[in-house]
């Protein structure tokens, strides 16, 4: 049961980390635009950029150990590191609403 759940939040939070690949390839050319300033962003916003930078770090380095060990209950505090990465993916996700 503990490595269905390990496989299913990394693929949970891949889900996450493309969903907001796609609104940053949205949001960041109407960023470039004249129309769009980047003062009018909001915290959630501004914090999208790095965060997604760090978790596709944490997705390839978490990948390659996959490769290496097969997860077992000692891999609790990377499961909880998932769904805490994948929990702050989703809030960011969900306060950004890619211009028109």
């Amino acid at each position: 049961m503990f490595r269905i759940l390990w496989i299913v939040s990394w693929l949970g939070l891949l889900a996450a980390e493309l969903r907001c690949l796609l609104l940053l390839r949205a949001l960041l050319p109407a960023m470039a635009a004249d129309g769009f300033h980047p003062e009018r962003l909001s915290f959630w916003q501004l914090g999208l950029l790095p965060f997604c930078l760090m978790a596709i770090v944490a997705l390839i380095l978490g990948l390659g150990h996959f490769r290496v060990h097969t997860p077992s209950r000692t891999h609790w505090k990377q499961l909880v590191g998932m769904w805490i990465m994948l929990f702050w993916l989703l809030l960011f996700a969900s306060q950004i609403h890619p211009p028109a």
